[in-house]
């Protein structure tokens, strides 16, 4: 193989853009389940897509209480959420007992989330994906789904005022 062929080989595939220091500081501090350096890419999203579609559609308006319970993919997905959440991060329970999950920053400002529990709950989400969805997950899913979570915890994050993201953690 001469030189141009393996040089335009090397430019078929573009990359990624990375997100800014102070996105890298806000992922290093409050998402170290998410160690991702560059936001999601259309990729991520077709990818996802696809994979709701294929699982989790048949009762996408299915709210939670109806869902838990009914033995569909996404009465699983809330039960396995809350199963592993509570398992692995027992100080989240008092979130939930009052209100039903809503999902912009400012509802979750109000229930008293911190910028510290997006972390936990990215993990479960993905967790209660997997365990959900067996055999129809791997890594390339498990790729887009945690780009897409932590692209979507940054653009929360750094709308949260006087979030604290100057000083480093090492």
């Amino acid at each position: 193989m001469g030189a141009a062929a393996s040089f335009s080989a090397h430019h078929d595939v573009p990359k990624r853009p990375k997100f800014s220091k102070r996105y890298c500081r806000i992922i290093k501090r409050y998402l170290p389940h998410f160690p991702i350096t560059e936001p999601s890419g259309n990729d991520d999203r077709l990818t996802a897509f696809a994979h709701w579609e294929r699982v989790f559609k048949e009762n996408i308006h299915m709210d939670a209480h109806h869902a838990v319970g009914s033995g569909t993919k996404i009465g699983l997905l809330y039960e396995n959420f809350y199963k592993y959440l509570f398992e692995n991060y027992p100080h989240m329970k008092p979130l939930f007992q009052a209100s039903k999950v809503m999902n912009l920053a400012l509802v979750h400002l109000k229930i008293g989330v911190k910028p510290e529990d997006f972390d936990p709950l990215g993990d479960s989400l993905v967790q209660a994906m997997r365990l959900t969805c067996g055999g129809d997950w791997d890594e390339a899913i498990e790729n887009a789904w945690n780009h897409i979570y932590c692209h979507a915890a940054i653009l929360i994050l750094v709308n949260i005022p006087d979030i604290d993201i100057n000083s480093d953690d090492d």
